[in-house]
C-alpha cells in the first residue's frame, strides 16, 4: 500500500474511532417507549396507538367516564420507564405539569372570588397595595386569567433571554422569588383591556396576588382552597430538587439527554415547579364533570383566544382529533376538563417525552398521551425547528472538511489554509453539532444524520491535526480574514435563530 493511501485509511480509521467515543460520550439518546405495562390493557393499547414507540420514554393516562348518575368511573394505564431511575412508568409515577398548573389557577381565582374574598373586576393592584403594582397594575384579575392584561409572555430583560438559551443544553432557565415578581410586575406596568395574548407572566402574577391578598404563599393556598378539597394528594408546588415527588418521571431535553427540573417559586403559578400523576388529575377531571372542583366556574367561557373560547386558563375546543377520548395539552391549554360540547368520556395524561412543548425559556410539561403526539410534523416554523438545527450541525462540519482539503485537489493551486482559519473552522463545526445536538428532535430524525455530521467533524479534525505544520502561520489575504470573519457572523446569527 502506498504513503497516501495508507494516510488516508488513517485518517478514515481515526476519524472512525473519534465518531464512536463521541457518541458514547454526548451523542444524543432518542426515546424509546419500553415494553412495561401496566393498568387497563385496552386503555393501554389505544395509548401506546395514539403516542407511538419512539416518542416518549414512559406516559401515564387516565380516562374519566361520567356514569350518567352523577359520578364516573376513572380507568388508568401507563407504558414504558422513568427517565432517571428506569423504574417502569406506574399510574402513580409523578410528571411535570407545566402548564396544566394554570387551570388550578383559575380554579384558585373563581373559588376565591365565589368566597367573596376578591372581585374578577377587581384591579391586580388593589390586591397588592404595597409597592409599584398598586399604581401601575389596572388590568383587571379576569382579564389575567384570560390573557388580556397586556403582559408579555416573559418577564422581557436581557437576563431571561440569557437564561432562555440554556434550555436546549437541559438548564433551567427559571428564577426568581414572588416578591421579586410582584416587585417587576409593577415596574413594568399590567395595563389591561390589551388583545388576547398568551402569558406566563400574567399566570404567575395572579397566583402570587391572590396569595399576597390573603397573606399566604401561592403553594399553600392553591394546596388548602384546591388540592386537598378534590384529594389531589400526589400534586405538589415546589421550589427545591429535595422537595421534588417519588416515584417521579425527570424530564429530558429534545436530543433525548437529560433535563433540569425546572423550580422557581416567582412561576410556580404558570406551571414552574408543579408536578402530578395521572389519577390527580383524574380527580380535577371528575370534580369538574360533576360540578364539585372548587371553584368550578372557572371553566364558563368569558373570552376568546387563538379562535377558542376561554374561562379562568381553561379552553373550550371542539374534539378535532384522531383519538378524542385521549386528552392533550397543547400549547399551555388543559383540554381535559372541557365542558363544552359534551362527550362520553374525559382523559388525563401525563407524558415523558423527548422535548418540552414549551421549550426555549416557556413554562409547559412534556405533552400528554393524547391523539396529536407522533402526527407528521407540519408548517413551516416546526419544519424549521427540525431542519435548522440538523443543517447547521452537518454545513460546519463540512465546512471545516473542505476548508482542509480543498487545496488538496489534483491540478489546483490553492493556497493552504492558514492555521488561523483551520482553528476558527474547528470552532464553528463543534458548535454546530453541539447546537444539533441538543436542539435537533432526534425522536423525528434519524440518529445516523447525527452521526454522519460527528464523522465529518472527527474526519476533519483528523486532517487538520495532520496538516497542522504545513499550514500558513497568517493570511497573505486579508480579505481572507475577513471571510473568517463573516462566517462566524453568519455562525452567530444561526444561532440566534434557532435557539430563540
Amino acid at each position: 500500500m502506498n504513503r497516501p493511501l495508507l494516510l488516508v485509511v488513517a485518517a478514515l480509521a481515526a476519524a472512525t474511532a473519534l465518531t464512536v467515543v463521541l457518541a458514547v460520550t454526548l451523542g444524543p439518546r432518542p426515546a424509546r417507549l419500553g415494553e412495561a405495562r401496566s393498568g387497563d390493557a385496552a386503555l393501554v393499547d389505544r395509548l401506546v396507538d395514539a403516542v407511538g414507540s419512539d416518542r416518549l420514554n414512559g406516559v401515564s393516562v387516565a380516562v374519566v367516564t361520567p356514569d350518567g348518575a352523577g359520578g364516573s368511573t376513572v380507568t388508568t394505564g401507563a407504558a414504558g420507564t422513568a427517565r432517571g431511575s428506569g423504574r417502569p412508568v406506574e399510574a402513580g409515577t409523578s410528571f411535570e405539569t407545566g402548564s396544566v398548573m394554570k387551570p388550578l389557577t383559575g380554579h384558585l381565582l373563581a373559588d376565591l372570588a365565589a368566597d367573596g374574598r376578591v372581585d374578577l373586576d377587581s384591579a391586580v393592584g388593589d390586591l397588592v397595595p404595597d409597592g409599584p403594582l398598586a399604581r401601575t397594575g389596572a388590568a383587571t384579575l379576569e382579564e389575567l386569567a384570560t390573557h388580556r392584561s397586556g403582559l408579555p409572555r416573559l418577564v422581557t430583560s436581557p437576563g431571561q433571554l440569557a437564561r432562555s438559551f440554556v434550555v436546549p443544553f437541559g438548564g433551567d432557565p427559571y428564577t426568581g422569588s414572588a416578591p421579586w415578581l410582584l416587585e417587576r410586575a409593577g415596574e413594568d406596568g399590567v395595563p389591561g383591556g390589551a388583545e388576547p395574548t398568551y402569558s406566563n407572566y400574567g399566570a404567575a402574577l395572579l397566583g402570587h396576588a391572590l396569595a399576597a391578598s390573603q397573606g399566604r404563599s401561592y403553594a399553600d393556598l392553591v394546596q388548602d382552597r384546591v388540592l386537598t378539597p378534590l384529594g389531589m394528594t400526589d400534586t405538589v408546588v415546589v421550589d427545591r430538587a429535595e422537595d421534588l415527588p417519588t416515584p417521579r418521571a425527570d424530564p429530558g431535553a429534545a436530543s433525548g439527554l437529560p433535563r433540569a427540573p425546572w423550580l422557581a417559586e416567582a412561576w410556580q403559578p404558570a406551571g414552574v415547579g408543579t408536578w402530578s400523576t395521572a389519577p390527580d388529575l383524574a380527580r380535577l377531571a371528575s370534580g369538574v364533570l360533576d360540578g364539585t372542583a372548587p371553584g368550578v366556574a372557572a371553566t364558563e367561557p368569558r373570552a376568546d383566544l387563538d379562535g377558542d373560547r376561554i374561562g379562568l386558563f381553561l379552553d373550550h375546543q371542539r374534539a378535532r382529533r384522531t383519538h378524542p377520548d385521549l386528552a392533550q395539552r397543547r400549547h399551555g391549554r388543559f383540554d381535559g376538563v372541557r365542558r363544552g360540547r359534551p362527550r362520553g368520556r374525559r382523559g388525563a395524561g401525563r407524558a415523558q417525552r423527548h422535548r418540552h412543548p414549551d421549550d426555549g425559556g416557556r413554562p409547559g410539561p412534556a405533552r400528554r398521551a393524547g391523539p396529536g403526539a407522533g402526527r407528521p410534523v407540519s408548517g413551516a416554523l416546526e419544519l424549521l425547528g427540525v431542519a435548522g438545527p440538523l443543517l447547521v450541525a452537518l454545513a460546519f462540519p463540512l465546512a471545516l472538511l473542505w476548508l482542509v482539503v480543498a487545496d488538496l485537489r489534483p491540478g489546483h493551486d490553492r493556497p493552504a489554509p492558514t492555521r488561523t482559519a483551520g482553528v476558527s473552522a474547528l470552532a464553528q463545526a463543534v458548535l454546530g453539532l453541539t447546537l444539533g445536538t441538543f436542539t435537533t428532535p432526534w425522536g423525528t430524525v434519524p440518529v445516523l444524520l447525527w452521526w454522519l455530521a460527528a464523522w465529518l467533524l472527527c474526519l476533519g479534525t483528523v486532517v487538520l491535526a495532520a496538516r497542522w505544520r504545513r499550514l500558513r502561520p497568517v493570511a497573505r489575504r486579508p480579505r481572507l480574514e475577513r471571510a473568517g470573519a463573516a462566517t462566524w457572523l453568519v455562525a452567530a446569527v444561526a444561532v440566534l435563530l434557532l435557539l430563540a
